[in-house]
């Protein structure tokens, strides 16, 4: 069954229990019982999750764990919380926070996520408190026993205004105010039969006089309201601002409950006092018993938010994200933590974890925590349907922080995804410069030079945040270039001065040296650059250190050595975890710079037999040189 398509039937009696009622195939289902003594006496169903929240005679409230996207033909899966005291209106805040009055005259505020399951206490009147309603803009709409109306901010639980209303029927647990977005009031019913109309903005009061006598039932239908009088029994529609009925109808006596659907045709479903609940479509005006139901017991009825309702909720929960967005924009670094986590418990749980996560990257990209904004991207990434060309901005961010600490396949990934879903996107960063250099780091012959503010740990735990091995070789320092003017310094001319030098019996323990033709990988250039190494698997054994120069002739028959102290890191361990190697990879780099006398030393040492190798071949190239 369709979960959209369905309206939902609390019963009571000898076995009280949740009905679903298909309003497509008109068939009724029973989905959960209740222990004898707990009629269903409140519904609400969550509007932008689909969850279901079920207020019972006997003061339980039951969580039923659905979304939109979800059948009703499984079994239901539950939570259930104790308030005490027979509960006569529950009301959805936001995604996890739920109001509950009770006969006690309580208005208690669930946090449904919490294991902890005790409630905050909003107020505790002498009276009822009948029905409660969220509005759109977040704050909770009580209505008591006495007619009087009130709206607070449940966040901190200011009481922000008061209305008083006609008193309303004797039975408060049948007792229900509506929103009716076309005319942009709340409707409440009267025991004389009168109706208060009350604009929840601007506190406006209008009166109607639908019914001779005491009416419960109210529901909007296709921008109208209908109601139905208990004693009169007449069902009349109103048009947004008229003050006289649009359609007039005699039917049956001792209605309480009320819901149309949007089906083509509408169907109505009543609820009588005696606990029947009959289905009828209503077309054209005309109001036509289709079936009743199978239990005799019914209380209570709710369905899904209309199109039109969700619509509104959606405009008046776009203005409140606004709101927050703005309010965390311009308290960051003026207010505590605390206060800015509260927040962004508000979007999350307006069903926009996306913009929060959105924002907390934003942020932990300005304070330099480029580690902690991958973290944040990659969830908000995750989080958005992966084909939307509104998800192509966030994609872009997310592949340029990737590219700003060296992962770039994985940019390039992203940059490619891009491509998919919108070839025509107007890219801010350059993706043919990132593919370039992706197809360079496909071999094992590059060096990566970070940038000063890139440090190699945050490229290590960025690996780890996307779950990927760190790999490669990386610059840690570049000592002060030696120069030779007027000279030309072969590089294998230097390794075999070098090779010589070392095999004396003062140097022996000093690492072989070879040549290598490196990509040395820079922000904004990548430059092919003849290259020795100096291995030192065989010397102290100091894993991951390694000492180069970059040799660079001119044309000018010049001569610069530019020594390098490397990162090497790519001996990686194929069975280990993504997670181990990394976390090997961060303490053996700590280490090093921890260790530094002994990484000074044996580098200090190799770094004076390279100049007095460069020294030597620079005099035995003087005399055979013609200075003009």
């Amino acid at each position: 069954m369709n979960w959209q398509s369905a309206i939902l039937l609390g019963t009571g009696g000898n076995h009280p229990c949740l009905e679903v009622f298909n309003t497509v195939s008109n068939e009724t289902i029973k989905y959960l019982d209740f222990p004898q003594g707990h009629s269903a006496y409140s519904i609400d169903i969550q509007p932008e999750q689909g969850t279901i929240g079920i207020g019972t005679k006997g003061g339980l409230i039951y969580i039923i764990d659905k979304n939109w996207e979800d059948t009703l033909d499984e079994p239901a899966s539950y939570k259930r919380l104790v308030q005490g005291a027979s509960i006569l209106s529950i009301c959805w805040l936001e995604k996890f926070f739920l109001a509950a009055s009770d006969i006690a005259g309580r208005i208690l505020l669930w946090h449904t996520d919490q294991k902890s399951n005790a409630p905050e206490i909003l107020q505790t009147l002498e009276e009822n408190i009948c029905s409660l309603k969220c509005s759109a803009d977040g704050r909770l709409i009580s209505l008591s026993s006495k007619g009087v109306l009130q709206f607070w901010n449940p966040q901190n639980h200011e009481l922000t205004h008061t209305v008083y209303t006609s008193t309303p029927p004797a039975i408060s647990a049948l007792v229900q105010i509506v929103f009716w977005p076309d005319n942009r009031t709340i409707a409440c019913p009267g025991a004389e039969g009168e109706l208060t109309l009350v604009n929840p903005d601007t506190g406006d009061i209008r009166m109607l006089y639908p019914h001779d006598g005491t009416f419960y039932a109210l529901s909007t239908y296709n921008g109208n309201l209908l109601t139905v009088g208990i004693n009169d029994g007449r069902l009349k529609i109103w048009r947004p601002d008229s003050e006289k009925p649009d359609l007039d109808l005699r039917i049956q006596k001792n209605v309480v409950g009320a819901r149309v659907t949007e089906n083509s045709p509408a169907k109505l479903i009543l609820i009588e006092s005696n606990g029947k609940a009959g289905i009828y479509s209503l077309v054209d005006g005309n109001v036509r018993l289709i079936k009743y139901c199978k239990n005799q017991d019914y209380r209570m009825i709710s369905q899904p938010l209309s199109g039109k309702m969700q619509n509104f909720y959606a405009l008046q929960s776009s203005k409140e994200v606004k709101m927050i967005i703005s309010e965390i924009k311009s308290k960051i670094g003026r207010v505590t933590n605390d206060v800015i986590d509260e927040l962004h418990r508000r979007l999350i749980n307006l069903g926009y974890e996306h913009v929060s996560l959105a924002l907390r990257a934003d942020e932990a990209e300005k304070k330099g925590n480029t580690a902690g904004a991958i973290r944040l991207c990659r969830e908000f990434i995750n989080l958005l349907p992966n084909n939307d060309p509104k998800i192509c901005p966030s994609m872009e961010k997310y592949a340029r922080l990737l590219e700003r600490v060296w992962h770039i396949s994985e940019a390039d990934h992203f940059c490619k995804q891009i491509y998919q879903i919108d070839f025509n996107y107007p890219f801010t960063i350059q993706p043919e410069n990132i593919s370039k250099t992706a197809d360079i780091l496909k071999n094992e012959h590059w060096i990566i030079e970070p940038e000063f503010d890139v440090s190699i740990d945050i490229i290590i735990d960025s690996a780890t945040i996307i779950g990927k091995k760190f790999f490669g070789r990386y610059v840690l320092s570049k000592l002060k270039p030696i120069h030779f003017n007027r000279v030309r310094i072969d590089l294998i001319e230097i390794l075999e001065k070098y090779e010589r030098i070392r095999k004396t019996s003062i140097n022996r323990d000093l690492p072989a040296a070879s040549q290598e033709t490196i990509q040395w990988v820079a922000r904004g250039r990548t430059e092919q650059i003849k290259t020795i190494i100096f291995d030192n698997d065989v010397t102290i054994g100091v894993k991951g250190l390694q000492f180069a120069a970059q040799v660079l002739n001119g044309d000018l028959n010049t001569t610069v050595i530019i020594p390098v102290v490397l990162f090497d890191w790519r001996n990686i361990n194929p069975d280990t975890s993504f997670e181990d190697e990394n976390n090997n990879a961060i303490n053996t780099l700590n280490n090093l710079l921890n260790q530094k006398n002994l990484s000074n030393s044996y580098l200090a040492t190799i770094h004076n037999v390279l100049t007095k190798t460069l020294q030597r071949l620079f005099t035995e190239k003087i005399p055979r040189e013609e200075y003009p």
